[in-house]
């Protein structure tokens, strides 16, 4: 029920969501199944500090690219880069975000590999990437219910929220 709430909710398939013990476990599977040392992932220097630590967790190397002075992301480093790509979008730390024109550019650039967007604060200024999903079989969001719905370590019980979920 909750994951066709939320297919729902976006107005995408059922086959498009999975939900998991919050974003850190879909992030792990997501970097499990699509990370190796065939396929390296690249993220921004000072974006979410997990990243890294999963990296190191599951023996996938990984390319850190510096953003600018103003803390801003560059995109050219991630355009046809050849790794797989992790953006925070928003980032965390810096709360920079960019706009889904630069999303779709990494993308479309990309073809042959994974570019995952972790929105977790997507809801405080951001775009969600959710109406590119159709055109990018590359593309893999991430978002959580811990930031903008309050939600962190919070249990659904689908027999008695399923009337509740509709306001995800």
């Amino acid at each position: 029920m909750l994951i066709e709430a939320i297919a729902a909710h976006y107005r995408v398939g059922t086959n498009q969501v999975i939900a998991g013990n919050g974003s850190d476990e879909i992030l792990g599977f997501a970097f499990r199944a699509f990370c190796d040392s065939e396929a390296p992932l690249q993220f921004a220097d000072l974006t979410y500090g997990f990243y890294p630590a999963l990296c190191g967790l599951y023996g996938i190397p990984f390319r850190v690219v510096p953003l600018e002075e103003d803390f801003t992301l560059n995109i050219e480093p991630y355009k046809n880069c050849g790794n797989n790509v992790i953006i925070a979008n928003p980032n965390a730390p810096t709360g920079m975000n960019l706009p889904l024109s630069a999303i779709e550019e990494v993308a479309a650039s990309n073809p042959d590999r994974v570019v995952m967007v972790d929105e977790a604060y997507v809801d405080f200024g951001g775009e969600s990437c959710v109406s590119l999903l159709p055109k990018y079989e590359n593309l893999v969001i991430i978002q959580t219910f811990s930031k903008s719905r309050s939600l962190a370590g919070a249990r659904v019980d689908l027999r008695s929220q399923t009337r509740n979920l509709s306001r995800i």
